[in-house]
């Protein structure tokens, strides 16, 4: 059984930028990855790379916890499926 990484940001250009060297060096060590993000048209390239992608509607300027919880029992129940 592979070991799984999600990495959960909230913009998918932030993941390119920040995150996706580490992941494609994830992969190479035999790491299923995942990322957890909005799609702002990058999505693609992400994807590309062997990388999962799960979809997540978090406004980085709001401050509803309501809304954070009830993003944070989404990626809870991806999780749990996949």
């Amino acid at each position: 059984m592979k070991k799984k990484i999600l990495f959960i940001v909230t913009e998918d250009w932030y993941f390119i930028s920040h995150r996706l060297k580490l992941a494609k060096y994830l992969r190479k060590k035999g790491f299923e990855v995942s990322v957890c993000c909005k799609d702002t048209g990058k999505i693609i390239d992400i994807e590309r790379n062997g990388i999962a992608y799960f979809p997540l509607s978090v406004d980085r300027k709001s401050l509803s916890i309501i809304k954070f919880f009830r993003e944070s029992i989404k990626i809870i129940k991806t999780c749990k499926r996949n």
